[in-house]
């Protein structure tokens, strides 16, 4: 190698944004894991849920309590949130590289041949952790109440209340 040409602050700025870009690929990968997981959580909160309706339902003696079937969509609506939560720190530092990206510190990073401003490799956002807008994009509480989440374990809510209405009173 021609160390006329190796200019060890612009590697050293390269490598970085190599790191950056294999962040990027570990949090999508991070994202479409959790994502099989909580179809995971809902699937087997219908079998679930499906299940014990279906066996109280078929008997007499317990179709009176099929109104507390309604307890077992909460379980796994928080289990969702929860993982939601830890999927949307990963998304929150994406979100952070996509600004680092497309702002002036990129081109003072190359203008200064090392990154400015922006801390590499930080795949859950932990430096962000004390931010109020970190801690309300990831907040469980904002997660559980994403419109398709919430709707549909309160349609599994509100299907066991029926029942049981339907069960215990007509």
């Amino acid at each position: 190698m021609n160390t006329d040409f190796y200019d060890p602050k612009l590697e050293s700025l390269r490598f970085q944004l190599e790191i950056l870009k294999s962040e990027l690929e570990s949090i999508d990968k991070t994202i479409e894991r959790i994502d099989e997981i909580t179809q995971t959580i809902k699937n087997w909160a219908i079998v679930t849920w499906a299940g014990i309706i279906s066996i109280a339902a078929g008997q007499l003696e317990l179709r009176k309590y099929i109104i507390f079937t309604a307890i077992l969509p909460f379980v796994f609506w928080y289990s969702d949130g929860h993982w939601r939560h830890l999927q949307r720190r990963s998304t929150f530092r994406a979100i952070k590289i996509k600004e680092f990206l497309n702002d002036e510190r990129l081109q003072k990073s190359f203008e200064q041949k090392k990154l400015v401003d922006f801390i590499v490799y930080d795949p859950i956002g932990r430096q962000y952790k004390r931010l109020p807008e970190y801690k309300k994009h990831v907040s469980t509480w904002h997660c559980l109440n994403f419109l398709e989440v919430r709707n549909f374990y309160l349609g599994l809510i509100g299907i066991s209340i029926v029942l049981g209405v339907i069960f215990n009173f007509l």
